[in-house]
């Protein structure tokens, strides 16, 4: 956190990149910090691919890690940002489809959050 705020993006991108390296050997211990990485990627360094590259991660981890599953639905809200609206339908729709969500008020928010980029994308 502390390394993430310098004002030279280089550094910060740098530091961000680590995290991603710790993440891959042990996701269970830093997936939070790659949470956060994408969220510094995304705001504060205005990196949208990055911010997705690291949410990618979180969402390929295998299973077994211990990661949240809205921590794993990252991509599809920075794909949204990212007007990649049929990207985010088809990565929405397979994380539901596969059945890791098993809270029920998660699971309709993330329908009707469905159903919300489906009636966008048709609108364009």
């Amino acid at each position: 956190h502390i390394y993430s705020q310098t004002s030279a993006a280089e550094k910060t991108t740098k530091m961000l990149d680590f995290v991603l390296t710790q993440f891959l050997t042990t996701p269970d211990k830093n997936w939070r910090y790659l949470a956060q990485a994408a969220m510094i990627a995304k705001h504060q360094l205005q990196q949208q691919e990055l911010a997705l590259k690291y949410a990618h991660a979180l969402y390929q981890a295998p299973e077994t890690a211990a990661i949240p599953t809205w921590a794993r639905q990252m991509p599809v809200f920075i794909l949204e940002d990212m007007s990649e609206i049929e990207a985010a339908t088809i990565l929405l729709g397979g994380i539901l489809e596969s059945g890791i969500v098993k809270d029920q008020n998660e699971k309709q928010f993330l329908l009707e959050k469905l159903d919300s980029l489906k009636s966008s994308n048709h609108s364009n």
